[in-house]
């Protein structure tokens, strides 16, 4: 997704969770899986790989017949809005 850095933090974006279900293309695993539940996460950037403090979550729902693409499109469309609204509420 994104990484932004604002004048007194850097933030950055994935989709899915950090942590398990988290890494390589987890849009895709999901759905080979067949999970039921996606989404995206915020969070602050650290010294260490996705595991500063979550700013936000949102979960969303894969539809039964969801492909990959379809879902991929869900998410940056939820991640932009997500990371949109975090900014604004770091704003100052």
């Amino acid at each position: 997704m994104a990484i932004v850095s604002t004048l007194v933090q850097t933030v950055g974006g994935l989709f899915g969770a950090v942590g398990p279900g988290g890494g390589i293309s987890p849009d895709r695993r999901a759905i080979e899986a067949g999970a039921a539940k996606s989404g995206v996460t915020i969070f602050r950037i650290d010294d260490g790989i996705d595991t500063g403090e979550i700013l936000r979550q949102v979960e969303v729902d894969i539809g039964p017949e969801e492909t990959t693409p379809e879902l991929y499109q869900r998410l940056s469309s939820l991640g932009s809005e997500t990371l949109q609204g975090v900014l604004d509420d770091l704003a100052w």
